[in-house]
């Protein structure tokens, strides 16, 4: 079974951003599409998602212990499978690094 799907094209217009974050767009020729035929099994990957959970590695570990006002302050390193657009793409691995802090109550 081949699926029709339709591609926005050529969108042009005014476009305007009011003081308070409004945003106003508005197509003058109205919207033009191109119907785009692909293989099935494309089609399938980016209309069927996949929301399953994926896997990744933490590591947290403390610089700083402020025992005084129980603070505790830290760097962590992270690495996950990221940019999937849910699951029909490869995941590619990202690392990101970072400060983190935490109080503690007693």
């Amino acid at each position: 079974m081949i699926r029709l799907t339709y591609t926005l094209d050529e969108i042009e217009g005014p476009f305007e951003v009011s003081q308070d974050g409004t945003i106003k767009f508005e197509e003058k020729d109205g919207i033009d599409y191109a119907t785009v035929m692909g293989d099935e099994e494309e089609l399938e990957k980016e209309n069927i998602k996949n929301v399953s959970s994926s896997t990744g590695k933490i590591t947290l570990s403390v610089t700083k212990i402020k025992s005084n006002i129980g603070e505790v302050i830290g760097v962590f390193e992270s690495i996950r499978p990221s940019n999937i657009d849910l699951g029909s793409k490869a995941f590619m691995e990202v690392k990101i690094q970072g400060i983190w802090y935490a109080q503690l109550d007693s």
